[in-house]
């Protein structure tokens, strides 16, 4: 669901808001697999929840938990964790998208404010983090309905290759948004 309202975000001018959205859908998954593989580990997330967890300690930083999770998750989760954590946490890159100034004035987007690049950044990253999840998701559904229905899998796959040709092509374009938003964050630091 995550991902369904980061697009809908990501449409309406969102930005910020779409990314924020998408990392939370890459921390859920991560949380899942990692109590899906450390199931003693549960505990850590409930306490303070539920009454009758009386587990110690805290719930490991996502740092842990990618290098833990495999099946292709580790590296390229981290690498867009830590990119989507700039516009979760608004800083440096990310807090130079919630507002542009110009000499007289500063505008901050309070509403949508659409710029396709933006657009095409919050795609690549939807379409990165389905493509992580897309196994996944298949095996989820394996457990529930014990198929996977070969049509649904077909289309992913066509879907899946589709999506790789278009993060090929906007894969330069989303780094050089990414660096020249950050670059103009940090300038705006050295203004101070």
């Amino acid at each position: 669901m995550s991902l369904r309202r980061a697009r809908e975000d990501a449409l309406c001018g969102y930005p910020v808001q779409s990314l924020a959205l998408s990392r939370a859908a890459l921390e859920d998954w991560g949380t899942c697999i990692y109590v899906e593989k450390n199931p003693d580990k549960r505990g850590l997330w409930l306490r303070g929840e539920l009454h009758e967890v009386e587990q110690e300690g805290q719930p490991p930083k996502f740092k842990k938990i990618w290098n833990e999770v495999s099946g292709g998750l580790g590296a390229q989760a981290t690498e867009a964790y830590g990119v989507l954590s700039l516009f979760a946490h608004p800083r440096d890159t990310g807090l130079s998208w919630l507002y542009h100034w110009d000499p007289d004035t500063t505008h901050l987007h309070w509403d949508g404010h659409f710029e396709p690049k933006n657009l095409r950044v919050c795609l690549y990253f939807l379409v990165s983090i389905s493509q992580m999840l897309l196994e996944r998701v298949a095996q989820l559904q394996f457990r529930v309905l014990a198929s996977v229905d070969e049509r649904w899998l077909a289309e992913g796959l066509a879907i899946s290759e589709r999506a790789g040709e278009f993060m090929d092509q906007v894969h330069g374009e989303t780094v050089r948004v990414l660096d020249d938003a950050g670059a103009a964050g940090r300038r705006d630091e050295d203004d101070e």
